[in-house]
């Protein structure tokens, strides 16, 4: 190329000068000629890099428009294939520019819309106008909607065929918004029909609303009659709502506003209030301008705005609360500059209603590296709860400030943007535990002293519970051998018949074999009489011994069987005594216990009912036992009316050595024993207390299941 040049250049000065032209030219006028010449060439230059310039900025200008357009831009032949196409439509097609080159557009193309495509693509006319349609296309599984237009473009110098421009317009999101509209207006009018939703049209000439039924009963008319007249309709307005929903209205009317939409209160047929949203524009206008018709809708959002109601004043009484609550409640930036702090918080630290803070400024460097480290520990884990920190602050004055804190905070793009937090002064409390520290110095040196003092005492009480031992022992024994005393005199009681049966047997044994009477039959029937008695007298010392004999164990047992085991050993002595006996417990009530130690109970309480009734001697003696049950227990009742019991000593007869017969009539130990066989061996209850011209016993125990 440069050789060609330099031989225009020496043709070109061959035919300009002539060797005898250049042989006469001075050397002053070549060299004038010379740089001429060269600024010629230098302008030349300029020229050409202007040009260069303006070429790139063209092409850049074309990088833009085309290849950085926010539209995909192909241009393909007559069978689809691509020729050339933007970055955009690359992006779009999702796969790199040089590979899409010479491959078919319409294999993106679904198969349910090839017949359309073809059909489009082949009835295209050879002229440039631009034809359109809407398509489906599959780019990497993914569904896409898509607007194509074509054109054709002319044959140019550089291509000597026809081709097709075509421009993809990605309209899914359209779609699916149009989609979504269809969902929305049909749960609208599912709405309509159920819910809180009514339509409205007013013919403007004649100030007439016609209105669905809804409406009507939303107001209290079930039967659907409401007026229809504009006037008496805006006449049930709120006289607090009056002028702004008319003032709404006359803005809509007139121009200002493109539509009519506010809420208002409108009252119903009960004479209550209701509020509602009302929303509606005109819909046909008068050749000269003025209104014909309006329609809309109207919302029954009487609910929604009781709760708004309710919520403000919740929100009042919050921030009541927050300015009364003897804590501290603050709001910071993501800065942790003071956004909010109640009037305890600035009491506290000192602040002045107004005055802007940063939390750092009360800490020292200590404590600002715990809540820093706090805070970002807490935000890998937003969800924990917060279990709460102790921090130190100084107050506008210097003075410590100690507070338990519990905060939460919110992020914003992966940065913290807001912290609520909630602070327990403990400033009293740590003067209180620097107090206890001092008394817990003190305690200490006296507690060496308690200590000694505290082994003396145990030396003593373990010198008294010994001897409470023994005393204890000796009591069980006293009680046990007046017990067998008793027990005694209650069997020579119960062996008296037997013993006169058997003597009369003697006697009659005698007589007959006096008087030659006496046959083997008769002495065989003598003898199993004989036998019969005295075995009934061995049952007795059998019964006497196992009723001395101790279980070691708790073991399940009958009240009443066990109750009239018990008798068994003393009714003969107390109805000698000519006391009336019943034992009216109900059969079947089982509790778990010593039976041998419960019976002993029984026999106490049924004596003592006895000497008292013998000393009080009333008309009608008795002793009554009867049950009930109450919940999961058995109240046995013992009921004598051998005279009621001094109140003044009613609270003592359970302890220990207390009597109100004669020293040498009783011990004194036999209902303390009985007491703590009830309470302390089986769990339960006994107690006493007197009614009319009686005393009345209770035991209560747990029953078995």
């Amino acid at each position: 190329m440069e050789h060609d040049l330099r031989k225009e250049a020496e043709s070109l000065l061959e035919s300009k000068f002539n060797e005898e032209q250049l042989k006469n030219k001075t050397t002053q006028e070549l060299i004038h000629e010379l740089k001429v010449h060269q600024i010629e060439l230098e302008l030349q230059n300029e020229e050409l890099q202007k040009s260069q310039q303006e070429l790139v900025a063209s092409q850049q200008k074309y990088f833009e428009l085309f290849d950085l357009a926010p539209v995909a831009y192909l241009m393909v032949d007559d069978q689809t294939r691509i020729q050339d196409l933007n970055l955009t439509a690359a992006h779009f097609l999702g796969e790199e520019r040089l590979k899409l080159k010479n491959r078919r557009f319409d294999s993106f193309i679904l198969p349910d819309h090839q017949d359309d495509f073809y059909l489009f693509f082949t009835n295209l006319s050879k002229e440039t106008d631009e034809s359109t349609l809407e398509s489906s296309i599959q780019i990497q599984g993914k569904l896409h909607y898509i607007r194509i237009a074509c054109n054709i473009s002319k044959p140019s110098s550089v291509q000597n065929q026809s081709l097709i421009r075509l421009t993809l317009i990605d309209i899914t999101a359209e779609k699916l918004a149009v989609k979504e509209l269809e969902h929305v207006k049909e749960r609208l009018e599912l709405s309509l029909l159920g819910g809180n939703v009514a339509w409205w049209v007013w013919d403007y000439p004649s100030q007439t609303v016609y209105f669905d039924k809804r409406k009507a009963e939303m107001l209290g008319y079930e039967d659907g009659r409401m007026t229809q007249n504009v006037y008496e309709i805006t006449s049930m307005i709120h006289p607090d709502d009056y002028a702004t929903t008319m003032q709404h209205m006359r803005d809509h009317l007139e121009g200002r506003k493109p539509r009519y939409s506010l809420e208002y209160r409108l009252k119903t047929k009960q004479g209550q209030y209701k509020w509602f949203y009302d929303q509606g524009s005109v819909t046909q206008w008068s050749a000269d301008g003025q209104p014909l018709k309006l329609a809309g809708v109207v919302i029954d959002i009487t609910e929604r705005k009781l709760a708004e109601i309710q919520h403000l004043e919740s929100e009042k009484r919050f921030r009541q609360f927050a300015t009364l609550l003897p804590q501290v409640i603050c709001e910071l930036d993501g800065d942790f500059n003071i956004l909010y702090v109640n009037d305890y918080g600035r009491t506290l630290f000192g602040l002045k209603k107004n005055q802007g803070n940063n939390l750092f400024d009360f800490l020292d460097d200590h404590n600002k590296t715990i809540i820093t480290k706090t805070l970002a520990k807490r935000m890998t884990d937003p969800d924990k709860k917060d279990p709460g920190m102790q921090i130190k602050f100084k107050d506008t004055e210097g003075n410590e400030v100690h507070l338990f804190t519990y905060a939460n905070f919110e992020t914003e793009n992966g940065k913290l943007h807001t912290i609520r937090a909630i602070g327990i002064d403990l400033s009293e409390r740590m003067k209180m535990e620097d107090r206890l520290n001092a008394l817990n110095d003190e305690l200490n040196a006296q507690k060496l002293q308690l200590e000694s003092f505290n082994r003396e005492l145990e030396e003593k009480v373990t010198g008294e519970v010994e001897k409470n031992r023994v005393k204890d022992h000796l009591m069980s024994l006293q009680a046990r051998q007046a017990a067998m005393g008793e027990m005694v005199g209650h069997i020579a009681h119960q062996w008296k018949q037997p013993l006169n049966t058997l003597n009369l047997i003697i006697l009659d044994l005698q007589d007959v074999f006096r008087y030659d009477e006496l046959t083997e039959d008769y002495m065989d029937k003598s003898v199993a009489s004989a036998k019969k008695v005295i075995q009934h007298m061995t049952q007795t010392i059998d019964d006497f011994r196992n009723f001395f004999k101790p279980l070691k164990s708790m073991t399940p047992f009958e009240v009443k069987k066990q109750v009239e085991t018990a008798l068994s050993f003393i009714r003969a002595t107390v109805e000698i005594a000519g006391i009336r006996l019943e034992n009216k417990i109900d059969e079947g009530i089982c509790v778990k216990g010593f039976p041998n130690e419960f019976s002993q109970v029984v026999i106490n309480i049924v004596n003592n009912g006895r000497e008292a009734i013998m000393e009080s001697n009333p008309s009608d003696p008795f002793i009554a036992i009867t049950s009930e049950i109450h919940q999961n227990n058995i109240h046995l009742f013992f009921t004598n009316n051998g005279g009621e019991i001094p109140e003044t000593i009613l609270d003592k007869i359970f302890e220990p050595y207390f009597s109100t017969r004669e020293k040498t009539q009783g011990t004194g130990i036999g209902l303390y024993l009985a007491r703590t066989i009830i309470t302390q061996n089986m769990k339960g209850a006994l107690k006493v207390k007197n009614i009319h011209q009686g005393v009345r016993f209770e035991i209560v125990l747990p029953l078995e299941n």
